[in-house]
């Protein structure tokens, strides 16, 4: 009874991981592994999105998410694979199928089926009973679309998680940018000052230079005019000396005469 359960419970498992991934991906097949039908060598005709999520930084990421256990498991699982959806093999689709009955069985308490990349797939379905190996197989036909809409919610999450980081970044741009442009406008207002009080103290040098050549002109026109009136009073000095050594001329030549009049005189009355 309790096989029966587990077995409607993986079929309705099945359903509804089978229209999630037509939404996800509208260009997949409702084939189960139609691409593995091709020659090899062949490029399929339709080529899905997927992004690699193997990286332990976004799988700290989807924790921030809350998922419920079975949603959590499959993330995990899928977020851990090694390659592209399109790209597995079959072996590791049918491994895949094992993982996700062991997420359906671990929520609902039931035993789990051990199976790592070592073991063969016969090794990993041995244990299984019939009840078992049957919702195994409707798990593992339906696993590639799972594997494809659990990307497709992993690449979800990734894109707002980005959008949330662009936003974040562009807000702090802004703020930067205010910040910015306040400096500036203090930097302009600092700046038009210092213009301001250069050209004030330009004035005050220009207005200064203007005294200093007015009296510079004015010592000179004083300095000129002393000259001509030194030049004058030379020339008054010059005139009077002329005239006293006329005088004295004069007076010698008077004081000749004199003398050479009374010397014979002298002598006449010497000799009586």
């Amino acid at each position: 009874m309790a096989a029966m359960q587990l077995i409607m419970v993986l079929c309705i498992f099945g359903l509804i991981f089978n229209p999630c991934s037509a939404f996800f991906w509208p260009f997949s097949s409702q084939k189960p592994n139609e691409d593995d039908q091709r020659s090899p060598g062949t490029m399929p005709n339709q080529v899905p999105f997927e992004m690699a999520t193997s990286d332990e930084r976004f799988l700290a990421q989807a924790k921030q998410f809350e998922l419920s256990p079975l949603d959590g498991c499959n993330d995990r699982i899928i977020a851990e694979l090694k390659s592209s959806c399109g790209e597995m093999t079959e072996e590791e689709i049918a491994k895949l199928g094992v993982a996700l009955l062991n997420c359906q069985s671990q929520v609902e308490g039931r035993p789990t089926f051990a199976c790592t990349q070592e073991m063969s797939l016969a090794d990993c379905t041995a244990s299984m009973d019939s009840d078992v190996w049957n919702a195994y197989h409707i798990i593992s036909n339906r696993a590639r679309s799972v594997c494809y809409a659990m990307r497709q919610q992993q690449f979800r999450r990734k894109t707002e998680q980005t959008v949330n980081k662009l936003v974040m970044t562009a807000d702090q741009q802004v703020q930067a940018m205010e910040s910015i442009k306040t400096g500036q406008a203090e930097i302009q207002t600092m700046a038009a000052d210092t213009i301001q009080t250069v050209a004030e103290g330009q004035e005050r040098l220009m207005g200064r230079q203007q005294q200093l050549e007015h009296s510079q002109v004015s010592i000179a026109s004083h300095i000129q005019g002393n000259l001509k009136d030194l030049a004058r009073e030379k020339a008054l000095i010059a005139s009077g000396q002329r005239e006293l050594a006329g005088m004295m001329a004069d007076m010698t030549d008077k004081m000749k005469q004199k003398l050479g009049l009374s010397s014979p005189l002298l002598m006449m009355n010497t000799t009586e």
